[in-house]
């Protein structure tokens, strides 16, 4: 049987994603749920480790790749998807929201991690999302909440490894729309004054 070493997750619905070494000695990602187990398999390396779970059975973790380079990756029924990198070689995936947006870090061509954002199939450096003349290098992130706001570590202006919290702003055709929606509300309480 399996020799389960360490549980790192656990959803709502009490599915436990965790570390152990499988029935034929090989350390795999699992995924237990009322009392049965899964191994999740691998990226083609002989190790991999479950970090989280989401309220859909989404799992997400590290695993090697067949070169022995570790990889983020998401697993949904059934199947292990490698998450990639920034054109370095490794990655590793921390967090999932009930959305399927998974937060972790990811190497650059320099192999320097950089903080990841990765949905709907797109893995987003979020040093691109931030205003590019703070100062920052977002190296890590290790969670994500379901409203979008994301913490890690990174290297602020002054060199110093520090934490951060990043919240979402609303996209500006978003802005837009609530401006007109505003706008109109105006004229219309101003038309009932009038009349």
């Amino acid at each position: 049987g399996w020799v389960l070493n360490k549980a790192y997750g656990i959803d709502e619905t009490g599915r436990v994603v965790g570390y152990g070494v499988n029935p034929e000695g090989a350390q795999h990602a699992f995924l237990w749920v009322d009392g049965t187990l899964t191994d999740l398999g691998t990226l083609g390396g002989a190790l991999s480790i479950a970090k989280r779970v989401n309220d859909s059975g989404s799992v997400v973790g590290t695993s090697r790749i067949a070169s022995g380079l570790h990889r983020a990756f998401l697993w949904q029924d059934g199947t292990m998807q490698d998450l990639g990198t920034f054109g370095g070689s490794q990655g590793d995936a921390f967090d999932i929201n009930a959305h399927g947006q998974i937060v972790g870090a990811a190497d650059t061509r320099d192999d320097y991690p950089h903080a990841f954002l990765w949905e709907d199939g797109v893995l987003r450096n979020l040093n691109e999302l931030i205003p590019p003349d703070s100062g920052w290098v977002l190296n890590k992130a290790y969670g994500i909440d379901d409203s979008g706001r994301i913490v890690g570590y990174g290297v602020n202006p002054q060199g110093l490894e520090r934490a951060f919290l990043l919240t979402p702003i609303p996209e500006p055709s978003v802005l837009a729309l609530a401006a007109v929606g505003v706008a109109v509300l105006l004229r219309r309480a101003s038309r009932r004054r009038r009349g």
